[in-house]
């Protein structure tokens, strides 16, 4: 399954399953992703999970949504690995259900972490 890795600011990071169809990313409370960073719309984008491929959808707000660096004006289709910006928040596009060290680390109890 389809996951991103939200990064915040905090220096938290979450990991996040994304289902069969839209998944919507914005500040609104009522986004499947909610993201309460600078500079993110309401609704700000939407990932489609279809029977092949995964596209990235920005809306028509003023802010900006970058992957890899590159500004997106449209539509994306996504890759594993995929860096996603929105303002200050960035998510890691993960095409399967590997969750990276990092992210399982920071769940993990301190008395575990002994490496």
């Amino acid at each position: 399954m389809p996951r991103l890795i939200v990064m915040e600011s905090s220096g938290n990071a979450r990991s996040v399953a994304l289902n069969l169809g839209e998944t919507t990313i914005g500040r609104a409370e009522t986004n499947d992703i909610v993201v309460s960073a600078e500079q993110v719309s309401q609704v700000h984008a939407s990932i489609l999970i279809g029977p092949v491929l995964v596209t990235l959808k920005t809306s028509s707000s003023g802010h900006s949504t970058f992957v890899n660096g590159t500004r997106v004006h449209e539509t994306l289709v996504l890759a594993n690995g995929d860096v996603i910006r929105l303002g200050t928040c960035e998510m890691r596009f993960l095409a399967d259900d590997k969750v990276p060290q990092a992210v399982r680390r920071s769940h993990v109890d301190s008395r575990e972490r002994r490496d």
